[in-house]
């Protein structure tokens, strides 16, 4: 009603120059209609509020409180943006835990790795069979038995 009395105003004092008013009325129906394509995209994407969080807070902030005056004291836009945040956070703990878990596994599977050659470098030197401290109690039952040590 109040919207329909403004554009009689308008129109009546803007008779003599059409052009203005029809410039004026586009505008207005071109801000409504972007408005309403900007509110759709952010209710039924959340990919489209968390970049809209990260980019543009302010247009967010403008969608939360729309949220909350068309909800009449429901407080729908301050739960939207409770759960948003919470799982935007959740989100982010769980691909941080992720990359520590992947870090981990690449650490852990160089130290196997390097392990493994380093044991396999090994093998090409030869080993006494009986360790040096022993060696001297080996002559002597090899002698007592006969036999070359």
């Amino acid at each position: 009603m109040v919207l329909y009395q403004v554009w009689q105003t308008i129109k009546a004092h803007h008779l003599k120059r059409p052009g203005l008013y029809t410039f004026a009325a586009c505008f207005d129906v071109s801000a409504l209609a972007g408005g309403y394509w900007i509110w759709k995209q952010l209710r039924h994407n959340e990919e489209n509020r968390l970049y809209c969080y990260e980019n543009y807070p302010r247009i967010l902030r403008v969608y939360y409180w729309g949220l909350n005056v068309l909800s009449f004291g429901e407080r729908l836009g301050d739960k939207q943006q409770d759960y948003d945040i919470g799982k935007w956070n959740q989100k982010m703990v769980t691909e941080g835990h992720m990359r520590l878990f992947a870090s981990l596994l690449a650490g852990c599977s160089f130290i196997f790795i390097a392990n493994y050659l380093i044991k396999l470098d090994n093998r090409s030197i030869e080993t006494d069979p009986i360790p040096a401290a022993s060696w001297k109690s080996y002559v002597e039952i090899m002698k007592k038995m006969g036999k070359e040590p």
